[in-house]
């Protein structure tokens, strides 16, 4: 998927959640999260201020109807008012419903690399989906592979896709249902598999090796 807002992308002293989301796509994808990502928008609901300047000073009106918002960062995000971009504060937006919903995979994810970590990944934002910090890519690249470790497990343990399995008299459907279940635990078991693998590679890369050999000398 092509994330609709590539503004979000001007932070430079901060990494978006929508960031991490997009490699995670990278890595699995489904057709109810393309059809969630396609009917969310970012809005700016009535009665906010809006303003001229990025430093959100110079007060133009306030929104008689709700706008599309694009998120700019965890200050402001702008709205298009008469073909003219306005200002917003962001705290006024309301965020989509895609990333809502994939943050609470983010939170999931993590609880599993914040003991790997070099970085306090409690130090985000999660109303306004920013990390108060920079990721570096492999961070990204490790949160996202966690992800969709998230995704597929929500859907291997989906509780009606067991019951429907059960309860199917077509021997044919459930051998299909059956096979679907054993290719996502598959992929579960790959996707599991790369997490680790990078959790390694960043952990190992993080050592300070120039210690190990001095206490080798020392042996």
């Amino acid at each position: 998927m092509t994330k609709k807002i590539n503004s979000w992308r001007c932070i430079l002293m901060a990494t978006l959640y929508t960031e991490i989301f997009d490699q995670a796509t990278f890595h699995y994808s489904n057709y109810e999260l393309d059809a969630l990502y396609t009917a969310s928008s970012n809005s700016c609901p009535v009665g906010v201020a809006y303003y001229s300047d990025i430093g959100l000073t110079t007060l133009v009106g306030t929104t008689a109807i709700s706008y599309v918002a694009t998120y700019v960062n965890g200050t402001y995000s702008t709205i298009s008012v008469s073909s003219v971009t306005r200002y917003v504060s962001t705290a006024d937006c309301i965020a989509s419903n895609y990333d809502i919903y994939m943050t609470g995979f983010l939170i999931s994810a993590i609880a599993e690399f914040t003991s790997v970590c070099n970085q306090d990944l409690t130090d985000r934002d999660d109303t306004t989906f920013t990390f108060n910090i920079t990721l570096n890519e492999l961070e990204k690249d490790i949160l996202a592979k966690l992800i969709a470790v998230q995704i597929i497990k929500k859907e291997v343990h989906d509780i009606r896709q067991i019951r429907g399995m059960v309860q199917n008299d077509s021997s044919a459907s459930r051998y299909s249902e059956a096979n679907l279940l054993k290719a996502k635990l598959d992929l579960q078991r790959d996707l599991i598999e790369l997490a680790k693998q990078s959790m390694m590679s960043y952990e190992l890369g993080s050592e300070d090796w120039s210690t190990f050999y001095s206490y080798e000398t020392q042996i």
